[in-house]
């Protein structure tokens, strides 16, 4: 399902990130990326959403290059990898609810569909009686397992778990693993970045194990000839892209008479304004889909009276 093959990859002060990796997924397996903080476990999942793009090599999905895909392909690419971080990520002014209802609402789905889904999510997660509840009001282990529902609300071929652990205590973090092994034996592929020394125990699977972090601090000019070339190249590629986006900004403020921090100021009420639009629309969704439930259990009352 995945193939990442002599990928390198390295971060805008030069720092290389990845380093001529080369790993294989299989579809419905269980495997482990291990190593500390810093040796590039989350870079591998900001690849596989082609977040950007490797500076060499290739990486396949579904024996599809990720460089051939198009931008306007890329949404239903990332519904293809739910992912699971290890602060959650959860929206502070949606409930549970409508937290995992958000990825189905942004896809159009049914009404009727998106209740009957998230019902499932819960009832696997265990916490149908926290659907109203806000994430402050959930404990750490409880706000990961809403953050794995979330993740398979779309229903998804890969879970990427990106420390899932990280910030619960011992007896929380093996809750976690034991509902991520179940939803890796129930089909879905399953890949966990973890440093935690209880998943790494308590999981008898495939591991890849990333170079320490202090091999992945060479500077570009330590690197071999062929990657310092395309570290260059990359590097210029860069400066040029963020030179021409600045230039565009400040033509576009010429133009609206604006001020930089006018201009910010709007961008931050357009953003503003497009959550508070779907927010009412979450709550518009929840607001009929209940409404349909509450109709069919009538008819369904009524009918069996009939009988």
């Amino acid at each position: 399902m995945i193939k990442f093959q002599n990928v390198t990859q390295r971060f805008a002060d030069g720092t290389v990130a990845l380093k001529d990796l080369s790993f294989t997924v299989e579809d419905g397996e269980l495997v482990l990326i291990t190593g500390p903080s810093g040796s590039g476990k989350t870079t591998v999942l900001n690849l596989l959403i082609k977040e950007y793009q490797p500076i060499a090599g290739e990486i396949f999905f579904d024996d599809l290059p990720l460089s051939k895909i198009k931008s306007n392909q890329l949404p239903l690419h990332r519904r293809k990898i739910g992912a699971v971080f290890q602060d959650y990520k959860l929206i502070e002014e949606l409930n549970v609810w409508e937290n995992i209802a958000l990825p189905l609402l942004i896809q159009k789905e049914n009404l009727l569909d998106i209740e009957e889904r998230i019902t499932d999510l819960l009832t696997l997660v265990e916490l149908t009686d926290k659907a109203l509840m806000f994430p402050k009001q959930l404990s750490g282990g409880e706000a990961q397992r809403i953050s794995i529902a979330r993740a398979l609300a779309t229903g998804p071929n890969v879970i990427f778990a990106d420390e899932p652990t990280g910030n619960l205590d011992d007896r929380t973090s093996k809750h976690i693993l034991d509902l991520l092994k179940k939803i890796n034996q129930l089909g879905t592929t399953l890949i966990i970045a973890t440093h935690d020394p209880i998943i790494i125990k308590e999981t008898q699977s495939k591991r890849i194990d990333l170079t320490q972090p202090e091999a992945k601090s060479k500077k570009e000019a330590d690197q071999p000839p062929v990657i310092q070339k395309k570290l260059n190249n990359s590097n210029e590629t860069k400066k040029a892209k963020d030179q021409k986006k600045q230039d565009n900004k400040e033509k576009q403020s010429i133009k609206e008479g604006k001020t930089p921090e006018e201009r910010t100021k709007t961008g931050k009420n357009n953003n503003q304004k497009i959550f508070q639009k779907f927010k009412k629309q979450l709550t518009q969704s929840k607001q009929q889909a209940n409404a349909l439930t509450q109709k069919l259990l009538k008819k369904k009352l009524k009918d069996d009276q009939s009988n």
